[in-house]
Formats: C-alpha cells, sequence, structure tokens
C-alpha cells in the first residue's frame, strides 16, 4: 500500500469520527478503565483522548515512509520488508463486525501494530548500532492505546508482534552486509527536530511516571 492511499484512509477515518463518533464512544467506555500511569485532563478528557488517538493513527504514513527509506538507506530492507506487510494488513483489513468501514476505532488496532512493531525495529537497531531506526519513542503512546484497545485483544496483538519479530530476528545476516556497516559509520545519533515534536505532541502531557 502507497503513503498517499494510507493517508487518504485516515483522512476518511478522521472525517467519519467528526460525523460518527466512534471513536469518542469507545473512549468514553474505557475512560475508567485506564491504566494509572495516564493523568486525565479535568476538562474534556474524552477529547483530548480522542484527539490523541487523530495524531497517533496519523503518525503512520510518515513513519513508515521513514522506515522504508532509512531501511533502505542501510541495505536492511529485506529484514524490515516482513514487519511493513504484516502492520499494513492489519491496517487496510477492518473487523467484519464494521462492515469493512474505515474509522478511528477500526485502524486503532492497525496502528497499534505497526506502531510497536516500529518500536521493535527500533530496540533490534540499538542493539547492533546504538542508535534507533527511526528516533521516535513511542513507548507512553502504545501504553495508553494498549490500554484503550483493551484486553485480551490489546494482548493478542503484542504477540502477534512479539511472534514476528522472533520468527524475523532469527535472519541477522543482514546486519553484516558492507551497506549496513558503511550506514552505522555514517549516521549520526542526533534526533531530527520534526521527530522530537511529534513525540512532544502524542504524549500531549497525558503521561505520569509510571510506578513500580
Amino acid at each position: 500500500m502507497s503513503v498517499p492511499q494510507l493517508r487518504a484512509i485516515i483522512k476518511e477515518a478522521i472525517e467519519l469520527e467528526d460525523t460518527a463518533g466512534y471513536m469518542r464512544k469507545m473512549v468514553m467506555a474505557r475512560l475508567n478503565l485506564l491504566h494509572h500511569c495516564v493523568r486525565l485532563p479535568s476538562e474534556d478528557p474524552v477529547t483530548k483522548i480522542v484527539n490523541f488517538v487523530k495524531s497517533y493513527i496519523a503518525a503512520l504514513p510518515d513513519c513508515i515512509a521513514e522506515v522504508r527509506a532509512v531501511s533502505s538507506q542501510a541495505g536492511v530492507y529485506n529484514f524490515v520488508e516482513p514487519f511493513l506487510t504484516v502492520a499494513e494488513a492489519f491496517i487496510v483489513s477492518p473487523p467484519s463486525f464494521t462492515q469493512g468501514r474505515h474509522s478511528l476505532d477500526t485502524l486503532i488496532s492497525g496502528a497499534y501494530v505497526t506502531h510497536r512493531l516500529i518500536e521493535e525495529v527500533n530496540d533490534i537497531f540499538m542493539s547492533r548500532t546504538q542508535f534507533p531506526l527511526i528516533p521516535l519513542d513511542m513507548t507512553m503512546s502504545n501504553l495508553l492505546v494498549h490500554e484503550l484497545i483493551g484486553e485480551p485483544h490489546s494482548n493478542d496483538l503484542d504477540q502477534t508482534a512479539e511472534e514476528l519479530v522472533r520468527q524475523i530476528t532469527e535472519k541477522t545476516e543482514v546486519f553484516q552486509s558492507e551497506a549496513f556497516q558503511q550506514f552505522v559509520a555514517s549516521s549520526r545519533e542526533d534526533t531530527p527536530k520534526h521527530w522530537d515534536s511529534l513525540t512532544m505532541e502524542l504524549n500531549l502531557d497525558l503521561f505520569e511516571k509510571v510506578r513500580a
């Protein structure tokens, strides 16, 4: 799926949310069950969380495009491509009970799997290079979305991501390639400003430090 196609699906979902409010209903049903790390705003917390979900899902096209570009540059696209294939399948295939509609409440599972897989890919790169593939910290955002989706479905999505990682990480020969070694040698650890801004936008002051 191309990035413009994904942007069109997300635009359709956001427009539908503004008229039908599917995600708002989902948030209202889950509001009192959110993780203790989430500090809800005193005024209109539902709207703030819905806006967070819009940003979380709208970030997908840029994240996927960046993963494709950087992994190609690093010579490891064949390693990363299966992650993107699975992620895109979740995005474009809404659950059957939704009658095929693309709305925020149907896209959120696919968005969660995608961001979780990118998080896993970043961890793999960190272990090999000491810097992530793309410098975007989604840990707290993913935690909130995990709670919004709710168990056991969110746990099933985690298991899907973790099993895929287990299968693919057995194929590590790509990290021995000359192209990858040159990429590591020439890359800098400075975080581009647009990733800093996106991380801050997604946090939206909703999070407190997770207590042990």
